[in-house]
């Protein structure tokens, strides 16, 4: 499974909603804790177990989420809220038969930074529930040293998935909001190719991703996701447009890999 994590191209924030009241993320779907949802039709969340927390009903920080209606349309001003569990938090995704999309989740850390307790840090497992089998295994925050401003992750999902949110410190493991968008959108694809046939395994990682132009792009790679352990796996890519690519040589392509694309502040 393949994830992108970091800032989402074209969204700042918690300006899901661009400045022209368009859906940047959320375009199939949304949940924001304690606020508003309307789910894809072909989609059900559940929050086993999950108390939900206003950090706060109305703010002009930018890390807040901004407004909708009841019918999902925009509206002034922003909030925050969050779901948590203290001993760990389960979001529970289930898909239609046949269906898949991009789910971004939103991360801020609104409490934990500044105060008594230390800033938030916290390993987000993707989960298929059946046999308990790790999909993919993501630290938040993801790419600075806490996410007191905002993180995003964004995983290509179909089926029934569970995100199991824990926490790696005292403070309470949290998730702000879901966003559900077609596949077309920011995510990250890749594809094995095999350059020696006679090999009879894939020998080159051909990563594809949506991008910011002019931002640089980092690719990491773990040969395990219980433990992870994200390395270098080639060099920096500066994205000249909306499409964004890399060629990534297997280090041992017997042997099952992880890779991911993030995006540095």
């Amino acid at each position: 499974m393949a994830t992108i994590s970091g800032p989402q191209p074209g969204v700042f924030g918690g300006d899901w909603i661009d400045s022209r009241e368009n859906r940047i993320l959320g375009t199939e779907g949304f949940s924001i804790a304690g606020h508003r949802a309307r789910l894809p039709t072909w989609a059900s969340m559940e929050l086993p177990g999950l108390s939900t927390h206003i950090f706060t009903g109305s703010t002009v920080d930018p890390r807040g989420l901004r407004r909708v209606d009841e019918f999902g349309r925009p509206s002034a001003g922003r909030m925050l809220g969050a779901w948590f569990r203290p001993d760990g938090t389960s979001l529970q995704v289930k898909l239609d038969e046949g269906k898949s999309c991009l789910t971004s989740i939103y991360f801020a850390d609104w409490d934990g930074c500044g105060r008594a307790l230390p800033p938030r840090s916290q390993r987000v497992d993707v989960i298929e529930p059946t046999f308990e089998q790790i999909l993919d295994s993501v630290l938040v925050p993801s790419i600075s040293a806490d996410f007191c401003d905002d993180d995003y992750v964004t995983w290509s999902i179909k089926g029934r998935v569970e995100f199991r949110i824990t926490s790696l410190n005292q403070n309470r493991p949290i998730a702000n909001a879901v966003f559900f968008d077609p596949e077309t959108g920011p995510g990250v694809k890749l594809t094995l190719q095999r350059v020696n046939p006679a090999e009879g395994f894939p020998t080159t990682g051909f990563l594809e991703w949506v991008a910011i132009p002019g931002r640089v792009y980092r690719l990491q790679r773990s040969r395990s996701l219980d433990p992870v352990e994200w390395v270098v796996a080639g060099p920096p890519v500066i994205a000249s447009d909306r499409a964004a690519s890399a060629v990534i040589p297997r280090t041992n392509p017997r042997e099952a890999e992880f890779f991911r694309v993030i995006l540095p502040p």
